[in-house]
């Protein structure tokens, strides 16, 4: 009975202590239907995401938001003046403060328009292509790409970033291991107590 108590009150420390909750930025934090510049930072809560216009001719980020999936991330490049991102100019992102990017939604994608995704750990490179054909929602997981740049471009037709899921770490200093530290040690002073 005491084991299980011990075991249960290390699986309920440590659960709590990784548990993250997933953040997500549809990019209207900083206003609707502007031009933001060629780059600008987007915050929700203490989660903050940097977003660059990258290409010959980018002109600046767009935030647009017009209904339905015309709604997102976009550039004042495209030449048909939806305000979203053409083949040769790009959007790159970055979580900042330990936000690292889990997934994100690509939006205004009608056949025969595409996206091009690309994961790379140098700013303003558009590194390893990842996919250019889409899930039927949209969505792309990056998960496995936390922390890198992420760079999202047009394979015909213009698309927009519809939105960008996260989950924010602890900047760790060395606190993870304190925390593990400290309850491993209080565990063992439980024990030592229930055992005299």
């Amino acid at each position: 009975m005491k084991k299980s108590l011990l075991a249960a009150i290390a699986v309920l420390a440590l659960g709590t202590a990784a548990q993250a909750t997933p953040i997500t930025f549809t990019f209207q934090e900083n206003g609707h239907n502007t031009a933001l510049g060629s780059s600008s930072t987007f915050t929700e809560g203490s989660s903050q995401i940097e977003a660059w216009a990258l290409g010959a001719n980018p002109g600046n980020l767009y935030a647009k938001f017009q209904g339905g999936d015309e709604n997102g991330l976009g550039l004042t490049s495209d030449p048909t003046h939806d305000n979203e991102i053409t083949k040769g100019s790009y959007i790159q992102l970055l979580g900042l403060a330990a936000f690292d990017i889990t997934s994100i939604l690509i939006g205004s994608d009608t056949p025969p328009d595409g996206a091009q995704i690309y994961y790379s750990s140098t700013a303003g490179l558009g590194g390893l292509h990842l996919i250019t054909t889409l899930t039927a929602d949209g969505s792309v997981d990056l998960s496995a790409y936390a922390g890198d740049y992420i760079t999202v471009g047009a394979s015909a037709g213009n698309v927009l970033i519809d939105s960008v899921t996260g989950v924010q770490g602890v900047p760790d200093g060395g606190s993870t291991v304190l925390l593990l530290g400290s309850v491993l040690t209080g565990l063992g002073l439980i024990k030592r107590k229930l055992m005299a």
